[in-house]
């Protein structure tokens, strides 16, 4: 009797979204923001010499994000534009990639690290 599939119900699956992060403006976001963008900048040209240097600017705007309520992953997707405004290359060469993965792990790490 039941030869053909009945059809199914129209259910939406959408998935609810999450919420909306905006970066609290106030503080050291900005100020955080533009010392990354420099470190940034300077690592691309002199890698060797400005990691120490990078390391604590991509800690200190964590951090700022962190206290203006940021969540982890949009400390990571605001590292990742900071980044990208300062001109770090995207092309997949090994190199480019083990810089974004390195900025990215010290990101989490500094989200993650008590104060």
């Amino acid at each position: 009797m039941l030869d053909a599939p009945l059809p199914r119900p129209a259910i939406p699956v959408t998935p609810p979204a999450a919420p909306a992060f905006t970066p609290n403006d106030s503080g050291d976001v900005p100020a955080t923001a533009a010392a990354l963008g420099a470190a940034l900048a300077a690592a691309t040209v002199r890698p060797g010499d400005a990691v120490v240097e990078l390391e604590a600017a991509v800690g200190a705007y964590v951090r700022a994000l962190r206290a203006g309520g940021a969540p982890p992953e949009a400390a990571v997707i605001a590292v990742k534009h900071v980044m990208e405004a300062a001109g770090v290359p995207r092309r997949p060469t090994p190199d480019a990639l083990a810089f974004a993965a390195r900025v990215v792990t010290w990101c989490i790490e500094a989200y993650y690290r008590p104060d």
